[in-house]
């Protein structure tokens, strides 16, 4: 609240960063910003009484998101992209995208998204490579040299941003504040906040406060690791003042660096493996290991270690087959056609809105992206299924829930034991997402989740016990199966802290999921509400 602008350092091949990210928007910023001054400055104006002068406390916060992955020349493209007047893929092409960024669009897509639902402006920060001149001493000094140059120049439109806010009448009830997204390189305090400070001193006659907030450093990591604390601290205040989240590990960091050098990294919006036209640009992809195998073969290291974890018999992976949209081949599905009607429209709707689901029945795995986390999710609900293998004639919406829901804990306990800073939603984040979806002038477009949503919050306003009632018998089971495996999520999550804190051990939980139906399955408040102190 004391800074005009925050900088959030990202890694830009690993999706837990830009997840991070958008939680801390959320929670920052909160949906209830909008970008439109004008309309915000008149009706304040009208509703304010006239012998009362508002104090600069009480104005009105607009905020910009300012962004490194695009050069500042496609502003125009990113204003039309946002305003809805022309798609992705033709945003792409007008940016650019794979020839100036590179980096997988689906870890940054949600982002734009939200920004689009609130009416947060983008801003373009990135200087042109084209620009790139410089004097000769910058030129021999090499990368040092552009780096520098792309600290000013983001500093200098940063800068512009406050100077033509300022100089508009129209927001004088109001203050600009901004949240940068940009490279850690950038953020060491003698680079481009130091560089922010000084050309805003000398344009604006101030320098713009700022602060920044890291992402898991490698160093801070071990430190904690050290000494044992590393799952216990999700936020630590450096002593420049500024901030470092602990939000994923630096094997995660580095196995999304490898996949993304390696070629696994989601295909780009408008090509073939995309479901557009053919570019010919995959010439060389047989040349590549084939990354489904690759997953499969994390999901059997992961499995071994999981079995281990719980003093079980390793299962098999081999007959399992790997499906994403981005194959755009769903011809797999016309292998349900010997199972339930019931369970052949769920599988279908739920691979068409692209979910992590397991399909027992024809051996299929489909997953949005190849990620870790979803290669030991993943691996967790087959061991799963080989415990509790899932009755395919169940036609009770409340035994599919408690299974699905079962089913999801597994799987997200599991993934915890090889990424224990994985995040999920809690019931403030499902009460949060209900109130954005409901405001959204676009809500027509999500009814799917914004059912499954209020699912989950029903059911967990309704403890100490979760199944006292059953669901609606209108809602939909692909509803009830994305709210069970968010309500599974977080009973994985209060598994998982109490296995930390000693309350539980391995056996006890083991026991747990083997004879789930024995038990009576109960939601703590200071689990429920962990993100409050855990939401990033």
């Amino acid at each position: 609240q004391n800074h005009e602008v925050t900088f959030l350092g990202d890694f830009h091949t690993y999706p837990q960063s830009q997840r991070t990210a958008l939680r801390l928007l959320r929670d920052l910023i909160g949906s209830t910003s909008r970008s439109t001054s004008h309309s915000s400055s008149r009706s304040s104006s009208r509703s304010s009484r006239p012998s009362r002068r508002a104090r600069p406390s009480q104005k009105k916060i607009i905020w910009k998101i300012g962004l490194e992955m695009i050069p500042t020349k496609y502003q125009n493209a990113l204003d039309d992209f946002q305003a809805g007047r022309i798609d992705v893929r033709r945003f792409h092409e007008r940016i650019h995208y794979q020839e100036e960024w590179g980096f997988p669009w689906q870890n940054y897509a949600p982002l734009f998204e939200w920004a689009r639902e609130n009416d947060i402006p983008l801003i373009a920060l990135n200087r042109p490579k084209d620009l790139f001149t410089g004097s000769a001493t910058l030129r021999r000094a090499g990368r040092r040299g552009e780096l520098h140059e792309r600290d000013q120049w983001a500093a200098g439109v940063i800068t512009d941003q406050f100077h033509d806010h300022a100089e508009n009448p129209r927001n004088r009830n109001t203050t600009l504040k901004m949240l940068v997204l940009y490279g850690e390189l950038h953020l060491a305090r003698n680079h481009l906040p130091r560089e922010l400070e000084q050309v805003s001193k000398a344009f604006l006659g101030k320098e713009l406060r700022n602060v920044c907030i890291y992402q898991n450093v490698d160093e801070l990591y071990w430190k904690l690791a050290r000494e044992r604390v590393e799952h216990l601290v999700p936020v630590l205040r450096l002593t420049s003042g500024d901030y470092s989240v602990v939000s994923g590990t630096p094997w995660g960091k580095l196995q999304s660096l490898i996949g993304w050098a390696e070629g696994e990294a989601p295909a780009p919006a408008g090509t073939a493996a995309d479901g557009g036209e053919d570019t010919g640009e995959d010439a060389n992809e047989d040349s590549r290991s084939d990354p489904h195998l690759e997953f499969l073969s994390a999901m059997n290291r992961y499995g071994d270690l999981i079995c281990h974890f719980f003093g079980l018999e390793t299962v098999s992976f081999g007959s399992l087959n790997v499906r994403q949209i981005a194959d755009g081949d769903f011809r797999f599905l016309s292998d349900l056609q010997d199972t339930s009607p019931l369970r052949r429209r769920l599988f279908q709707k739920l691979v068409h809105s692209n979910q992590t689901v397991c399909i027992p029945e024809i051996h299929t795995l489909f997953v949005p992206n190849l990620s870790e986390n979803h290669a030991a999710e993943l691996a967790a609900v087959h061991i799963f299924n080989q415990i509790h293998p899932p009755d395919l004639q169940e036609t009770s919406i409340r035994t599919l829930y408690e299974h699905w829901m079962l089913d999801s804990a597994f799987g997200f306990f599991g993934s915890l034991l090889i990424n224990p800073k994985r995040k999920c939603d809690f019931k403030v984040d499902h009460e949060k997402r209900i109130r954005e979806l409901k405001r959204s002038p676009r809500k027509q477009a999500f009814p799917e989740e914004l059912l499954a949503r209020k699912l989950t919050v029903r059911n967990l306003r309704r403890g100490p016990a979760l199944f006292d009632r059953k669901p609606h018998r209108s809602v939909s089971r692909s509803a009830a199966w994305i709210s069970a495996r968010a309500v599974g999520q977080i009973l994985a999550k209060q598994l998982y802290h109490e296995f930390l804190n000693g309350s539980l051990t391995a056996r006890q939980i083991r026991e747990f999921f083997m004879q789930a139906d024995r038990y009576e399955i109960r939601f703590k408040p200071e689990v429920i509400s962990l993100s409050k102190t855990d939401l990033l």
